[in-house]
């Protein structure tokens, strides 16, 4: 059984880990399994090529602001 979580869950907890948490306490904190948190974390992290170069993502979530259907 698949459960999506909405974009905003998702972005509150890549903020709460990037500002220190671990990954084990955010997923208790949303009631999520740490699998799904970690799998978050690592989309956030970027994509690790052959050449084992990472490449991170810039983020603005501490910015999210949702407004009816539209994520500003």
């Amino acid at each position: 059984m698949s459960h999506r979580y909405p974009l905003q869950t998702r972005a509150r907890a890549i903020v709460m880990i990037t500002k220190g948490n671990s990954i084990a306490s955010v997923a208790k904190w949303f009631g999520c399994p740490t699998a799904t948190v970690s799998r978050w974390y690592l989309d956030y992290l970027g994509y690790r090529g052959k050449e084992g170069i990472t490449i991170t993502l810039q983020s603005r979530m501490d910015d999210i602001t949702i407004t009816d259907d539209i994520i500003e």
